[in-house]
């Protein structure tokens, strides 16, 4: 998978941003779907403006948040997508409780 500029990335973001109707915009969150991408791509699109971030498989959540530089890591809001799978539970409630004291 190619990796967008990261113009690219705020540009795409704008698009959908500008399609949002006035009165709701302030109502609206745009996630960046970072789910199936590298790590790298997701870095990008972080350092084009956009820190609001969903992933659906567990490991992969893990990896690109222990990839991250401690800024990064406070800057990134995240948004589990989907389900989660039975066998993710334990890792999920020790990845929130890290992510709890690291945010304290």
């Amino acid at each position: 998978m190619a990796l967008l500029e990261k113009e690219q990335y705020k540009k795409n973001y704008n698009e959908i941003f500008e399609s949002i109707s006035d009165s709701k915009k302030d109502e609206v969150k745009i996630i960046s779907v970072s789910k199936s991408h590298p790590k790298e791509a997701m870095k990008r699109a972080y350092d084009s403006g956009l820190h609001i971030f969903g992933e659906n498989y567990v490991q992969e959540m893990v990896e690109k948040y222990e990839w991250l530089d401690e800024s990064t890591k406070k800057n990134i809001e995240w948004h589990f997508i989907g389900h989660l799978q039975t066998n993710k539970v334990n890792i999920s409630h020790l990845l929130l409780t890290a992510f709890t004291q690291f945010i304290s």
